[in-house]
């Protein structure tokens, strides 16, 4: 299931991020994730000319698309990699076609808050789910508290 999508620019500037279910943060500063992302994926195209594409922390998969100078990410915690990298595909075919009038003035800058439909559109389309569907309402599960926490990330990472 995917867990988290994040789209950045060439900058690292974090355009979109969004978590399916409480429990699927990651925790007090997604931005710190994002960064994380960006330097992968700028060290990896520095090393090798195409970036980064896979990284597995444990049991979640971290799988990067680069395309029209945006990074597209999403933290999926199965592996079915060729199915989420093809839904990655498809999110970001949506998303460069929602808001390319956008993305070509560069206007986010002064106001990010365009991209915040994003996540709906993503569920309209079935997409992604809201939350991992074991409860309907996350306020009620016994894990919406859990988050995943970048120290525990670093200890179990493995890159591709």
């Amino acid at each position: 299931m995917i867990r988290n999508i994040i789209i950045l620019d060439d900058a690292g500037t974090t355009l979109f991020i969004a978590n399916f279910g409480e429990c699927h943060s990651f925790g007090d500063n997604p931005e710190s994730m994002a960064g994380f992302i960006s330097a992968l994926h700028s060290f990896g195209h520095d090393l090798s000319g195409s970036g980064v594409d896979e990284i597995q922390f444990g049991g979640l998969y971290l799988i990067l698309l680069h395309r029209q100078d945006l990074i597209f990410a999403i933290a999926a915690d199965d592996d079915a990699i060729d199915k989420h990298k093809m839904k990655l595909g498809h999110i970001s075919d949506l998303f460069i076609e929602t808001f390319d009038a956008d993305l070509a003035k560069k206007t986010y800058r002064d106001d990010m808050s365009i991209f915040s439909s994003f996540r709906a559109y993503l569920l309209e389309k079935n997409l992604v789910m809201k939350n991992c569907g074991k409860n309907e309402d996350c306020s009620i599960c016994p894990n919406r508290d859990k988050t995943l926490p970048l120290e525990d990330i670093k200890e179990s990472t493995r890159i591709h």
